[in-house]
């Protein structure tokens, strides 16, 4: 029975870990000059990871309310739950931090074509 329980941790540890590989696989479709692409995607990713951290939450709660229900196995269910949580929010604040930094390099691009636009505008108008 207890290799059975450690075999299901083992399994949803590489679960996870496959899971958070995903989204850095799906990274390479997009072009790294794509600001607005890659916002979008990480944006997406921290709605996910976002999501799965409540879930985990929850399911975190539930066992805190009632602990006699898990037996031998709640602890391990409990440290479980507590790295995914960890995990989880870890993964939300690295998308979350990519995502503001494309945004900040997004309205610096726009920025720079901005005044780029106004010099040759002004340019053209000396030169008439």
């Amino acid at each position: 029975m207890a290799i059975y329980n450690r075999l299901f941790i083992f399994s949803g540890c590489a679960l996870v870990f496959c899971l958070s590989t995903i989204p850095a696989l799906a990274n390479e479709e997009i072009h790294d000059d794509d600001h607005a692409a890659l916002i979008k995607h990480y944006e997406a990713s921290a709605d996910d990871a976002k999501m799965r951290l409540h879930e985990n939450q929850s399911q975190l709660e539930k066992y805190e309310s009632h602990p006699y229900y898990y037996g031998r196995q709640g602890q391990d269910f409990r440290s479980h739950m507590l790295a995914n949580i960890h995990e989880y929010e870890k993964q939300l604040n690295d998308h979350l931090r990519n995502a503001e930094l494309h945004k900040k390099i997004l309205s610096e691009q726009h920025l720079t074509a901005n005044e780029s636009r106004i010099s040759i505008e002004n340019h053209a108008r000396s030169v008439r």
